[in-house]
């Protein structure tokens, strides 16, 4: 299973220590839980525009995609103890998060 964050920080977050700590804890993540098999952090050019020029595609700032052996260790994800750090330490920067699941192929 795979499991896909994508982190869009607030205007006034996006500093590239907020960012590089944003991007430290996700990248701690599996050393914290067990269940992940995979993981991989992705970090958007500090220079890019937050949205295209045209207006109609919006840019986040960071994406976290998690692997996970199967289903059960995927949705207990969030119940984590880890998970839960994280969100602690980092919800006060985010502006909007979208996450997906989908069976890896």
């Amino acid at each position: 299973m795979r499991h896909v964050s994508v982190f869009r920080l607030k205007p006034e977050c996006r500093t590239q220590e907020v960012i590089e700590a944003v991007a430290s804890a996700l990248r701690e993540l599996p050393r914290q839980i067990p269940t992940i098999t995979g993981c991989e952090v992705g970090v958007k050019p500090f220079a890019m525009p937050p949205v295209s020029p045209d207006g109609h595609v919006r840019f986040f700032d960071l994406i976290q995609i998690i692997t996970f052996a199967s289903p059960e260790d995927c949705a207990g994800y969030p119940a984590t103890e880890g998970h839960r750090q994280f969100l602690a330490s980092s919800s006060r920067y985010m502006e909007e998060v979208i996450g997906i699941d989908y069976p890896a192929e």
